[in-house]
């Protein structure tokens, strides 16, 4: 996967930067950092190519949370909470990612089992 410039959540555009050494007031030192302000989610540029990804997925799922509101949704402890923000992530990485599916090896697995 290549990492884009720019992805759109809900109409806004985020831009993806690098940067060396983040640090975060209550977390420290981390791999990757939303600024909500500038819409940018900067990625350690130390890191590797694949952990660069897994952050830049990690920074997605927090937007997402925050622009489908799923944080405030019934809280954390709520029955439907893993239910709901299951749905809102996959909207929202649908809708950015553009997401595809191959055409299905099992079902012509299981066509030819039906036979």
């Amino acid at each position: 996967m290549k990492i884009p410039s720019k992805i759109v959540i809900k109409g806004k555009i985020w831009s993806i930067g690098y940067k060396w050494k983040l640090h975060d007031e209550e977390l420290g030192a981390c791999d990757a950092l939303v600024d909500w302000v500038e819409k940018t989610i900067w990625l350690d540029r130390s890191l590797a190519r694949e952990d660069k990804i897994k952050a830049l997925v990690h920074e997605i799922i927090h937007i997402l949370l925050d622009e489908y509101h799923l944080h405030q949704t019934g809280g954390i402890g709520s029955n439907f909470a893993e239910e709901v923000i299951c749905s809102g992530v996959s909207e929202g990485l649908l809708e950015i990612f553009n997401l595809k599916f191959k055409e299905e090896a099992w079902n012509a697995v299981a066509r030819s089992r039906a036979k």
